[in-house]
């Protein structure tokens, strides 16, 4: 990969820069995972997020314990997005819980829009809003 870096004086450098990349390993333990698709006032998971939620659940060992905590952006009643937060954690939860019947869903939350979730700072922007309708799966410590 070629970079052109710049200073802040406005001079110049472009150097050559060799970035390893490992093959993916298929028996990795994820120990979080976030479903970013949501639709505006939906509870509906998408094929590409029941695709992930899929991977994750493959690699849970029998027993494994999950949080999963569901996430609404600021548009609209703070109490609708309560509900519609829950809404998506339960819609999670109930694929997980028939993807994995042997591993067990600890707490299933909905933070509405009170709280951001991770990689989330602020409701300011479309892309900000976006990535805060989410669901997030946490592997908990046995």
């Amino acid at each position: 990969m070629s970079m052109k870096v710049y200073t802040q004086s406005g001079d110049s450098m472009e150097t050559d820069m060799e970035i390893p990349v490992g093959q993916f390993k298929k028996d990795i333990k994820f120990s979080s995972l976030s479903l970013a698709m949501f639709s505006v006032r939906s509870t509906e998971l998408g094929k590409r997020d029941l695709e992930l939620l899929k991977t994750f659940a493959s690699r849970l060992d029998a027993g494994d314990r999950v949080a999963v905590i569901g996430y609404a952006d600021d548009l609209g009643d703070a109490a609708k997005n309560q509900q519609l937060s829950l809404g998506r954690a339960n819609t999670v939860a109930d694929q997980l819980r028939i993807l994995r019947p042997d591993c067990v869903v600890t707490r299933v939350e909905g933070m509405g829009s009170s709280r951001f979730p991770i990689g989330v700072s602020s409701y300011d922007t479309p892309e900000q809003r976006f990535m805060s309708r989410t669901v997030q799966i946490v592997l908990e410590k046995n």
